[in-house]
């Protein structure tokens, strides 16, 4: 699972594809003070799809996962152009995954 999923991020596809993954009550974090908590596939692919309405995605590089027990970490560059200014924009994040009988119950990222 964890190859399949950096695959399909290799690919940008951060949306359905790898949502098929996801546990009905995932949970999804993003970095902040406090950290932003999404509950819920429904809610999560919301975010999702919200952060493709934001952001046009150009080119996405993935590093092999880590695996420790039930955690993947994917270390991500991701190129993109923000579509509100057409401003390219390029960072690096650590997405990790948390796995339970081949789901997804929890992300969290790091950037």
């Amino acid at each position: 699972m964890a190859r399949e999923a950096t695959n399909l991020l290799r690919q940008g596809k951060f949306g359905d594809e790898l949502a098929r993954y996801y546990s009905d009550d995932i949970v999804s974090i993003e970095p902040g003070d406090p950290p932003t908590e999404t509950c819920g596939r429904a809610a999560v692919a919301a975010k999702v799809q919200a952060w493709f309405d934001e952001y046009e995605v150009h080119n996405v590089t993935a590093m092999e996962p880590l695996i420790h027990g039930d955690r993947i970490v994917i270390v991500l560059d991701i190129n993109m152009t923000a579509r509100a200014d057409w401003q390219a924009v390029s960072f690096q994040e650590a997405a990790m995954y948390q796995v339970r009988d081949g789901q997804i119950i929890e992300e969290r990222f790091f950037f």
